[in-house]
């Protein structure tokens, strides 16, 4: 890993320790994927909804196959991310017991560490 890496990654486990992890922070965190993800979702949905078209009284194309499939994908991210974030609350306690906070506080402080 980079130089740069390793110091985030220390600021990150340096934030766990102090604040630990909670539903927010970790939205907080990965906000932009949450909102790539949303937003291909909502246009999945949208492009892929049946409308009716006012003008000349005809159903357009769309595919509720479509619609049902971009539904699974969300309520499987939903799936996906709770999981995740049970399983990091149930190791905390052992990585913060394990970690060498020496190592970690001159890491995020730009410290070589060998």
């Amino acid at each position: 890993m980079s130089q740069f890496s390793d110091q985030f990654l220390a600021r990150q486990l340096l934030e766990m320790r102090e604040h630990g992890l909670t539903f927010c922070r970790f939205f907080r965190k990965n906000i932009m994927l949450y909102l790539l993800f949303a937003i291909s979702i909502a246009l999945m949905i949208y492009f892929a909804w049946p409308k009716y078209c006012e003008v000349c009284q005809v159903p357009h194309g769309g595919s509720w196959l479509m619609v049902g499939l971009a539904i699974g994908f969300f309520l499987g991210f939903i799936l996906v991310t709770i999981t995740t974030i049970r399983a990091l609350t149930k190791n905390l306690p052992f990585r913060l017991k394990v970690t060498d906070w020496d190592k970690v506080q001159r890491l995020a402080n730009g410290e070589d560490v060998a």
